[in-house]
């Protein structure tokens, strides 16, 4: 990262509201393997998501992270409990490749 000339690097911890100019943000974590909850053998982080406060506005980006209904339900209560209202959230309907879900 610093060879591609990047000079300050933030690492977050899952759900601490980091403030880096005028945004806040927080990082989801992986809560579970799957949307649906199902047991497996995954037993590392398949992806992040993140939640970006700024303007008065509230975004949540799923990206690929693969969330059940639980997870949202407490990640909407994070957002109301912090940033208040959620204005616009990114979902994704399946992961970014089926590998390795699907093995």
């Amino acid at each position: 990262m610093e060879r591609l000339g990047v000079s300050q690097i933030i690492e977050c911890q899952p759900f601490e509201i980091i403030t880096y100019q005028d945004m806040r943000l927080a990082i989801v974590p992986q809560m579970t393997s799957n949307s649906a909850g199902l047991e497996d053998q995954i037993d590392y982080d398949l992806d992040t998501s993140i939640m970006v406060h700024a303007g008065g506005k509230t975004l949540f980006n799923q990206v690929d992270n693969p969330l059940s209904l639980d997870n949202y339900a407490h990640i909407k209560d994070f957002i109301s409990t912090h940033f208040g209202a959620l204005d616009i959230a990114c979902l994704a309907d399946g992961a970014a490749s089926a590998y390795p879900q699907t093995l």
